[in-house]
């Protein structure tokens, strides 16, 4: 898709809020990249991070909020998506 045909989703007034739940390299090395590319559609509004450094960096460098918090993400109102970035190993029940 090329940046000219990006159009905001279902007619809304602005790109849909994008939390994320996982900050670590993989996240800040490919997904955040990726999601910049579709700031016309999506807009990172919340880090969700277990490590709270790592979430209140991350979520400076994008400015968005940051929460070490599950529920802080998911009862964010600006939050419409959530992208699961944690690592498999994280997201197990044992």
């Amino acid at each position: 898709m090329s940046s000219h045909s990006q159009a905001t989703p279902l007619g809304s007034p602005g790109p849909l809020g994008v939390g994320i739940l996982g900050a670590g390299p993989v996240t800040q090395a490919i997904h955040l990249p990726s999601l910049a590319r579709l700031r016309n559609i999506l807009e990172v509004r919340h880090i969700m991070d277990v490590d709270s450094a790592v979430a209140e960096s991350v979520a400076a460098r994008v400015g968005a909020k940051h929460s070490t918090s599950i529920d802080a993400l998911l009862g964010d109102p600006d939050v419409d998506i959530v992208a699961i970035c944690s690592p498999t190993s994280s997201t197990r029940t044992k």
